[in-house]
């Protein structure tokens, strides 16, 4: 039904929904978690029934290097998650929200093999058009078209905020001190309207930010799609309307003015690779 049906296009937003949680454990491109395995290319190394059965009941076949453990402690405690190292200071787990929890040997009374970390069936309350759509779309990834992420020029990570009178000169330079809201693109790198709203202010603008690595001096030149216009567009801080400037080796800092009319923003660059960071 997923391949005859299903529509990658609508798959990939059921994907990127918050309440299903796909991308706080899995990355594309390198945006989104780590718990899980990478997804860039799974469409592409595995068949349908595989993916199916992966999101259906995932504990069937776990990847190698994602099995899941339960480690008791002495004090009482239970902790569940990815086992990433042992010895040394301790047992190094990261759990179903990312974040690393080391417990000293000396503290472990039990640890126990506990399959995946994924929820089985996760996908039970989707309609079954959403269901066809989603694995339609993961059945793309990594597949020549929009949505082989290895192939995309676009920047897949953005810091977002609302623009304000008081704010623009620290934004342009990308001061880290001011509460960028990241935000993920799709994999071909479309920044999309619904997800940069709640950054919006009375202007209707935004500041969205994200960082070049260079390997060599080069003139790069920032391209948009769809006829989208940016207010402006500011690397390391200086003006740069036209979206072409010489550059040394190393990370530099893009930041681009935009308003918010309910187009989304696809910017390419030829040269260099943007960091799915900000």
């Amino acid at each position: 039904q997923a391949a005859a049906k299903g529509d990658a296009a609508r798959g990939e937003m059921v994907y990127r929904r918050m309440a299903l949680a796909c991308t706080a454990c899995h990355a594309i491109g390198g945006a989104g978690g780590k718990v899980g395995p990478d997804m860039t290319s799974i469409g592409a190394s595995a068949p349908l029934d595989y993916l199916v059965e992966s999101v259906v009941n995932p504990g069937a076949k776990v990847k190698e290097g994602y099995h899941s453990v339960i480690i008791e402690t002495k004090d009482g405690k239970a902790i569940m998650g990815q086992l990433i190292r042992s010895g040394g200071s301790g047992l190094t787990v990261r759990d179903g929200a990312g974040q690393e929890v080391v417990t000293p040997e000396s503290n472990v009374a039990k640890k126990t093999d506990a399959g995946s970390l994924m929820p089985g069936n996760l996908i039970a309350a989707l309609p079954e058009n959403d269901v066809n759509d989603l694995f339609k779309f993961l059945s793309q990834l990594g597949k020549p078209g929009d949505y082989d992420a290895t192939k995309s020029k676009a920047p897949k990570v953005w810091g977002v905020i609302g623009l304000t009178t008081d704010i623009q000169e620290k934004a342009s330079v990308g001061d880290p001190s001011l509460p960028w809201t990241p935000v993920s693109a799709t994999v071909n790198g479309r920044l999309l309207p619904d997800d940069t709203k709640a950054a919006a202010t009375k202007s209707g603008e935004i500041m969205a930010g994200t960082k070049l690595q260079l390997a060599e001096a080069t003139k790069i030149q920032l391209q948009f799609a769809d006829g989208f216009k940016a207010t402006d567009i500011w690397v390391n801080g200086k003006s740069v309307p036209s979206g072409s400037i010489e550059l040394q080796p190393g990370i530099h800092k893009i930041v681009v003015r935009a308003p918010l009319d309910g187009k989304a923003m696809r910017m390419t660059c030829e040269a260099g690779t943007f960091l799915p960071e900000w």
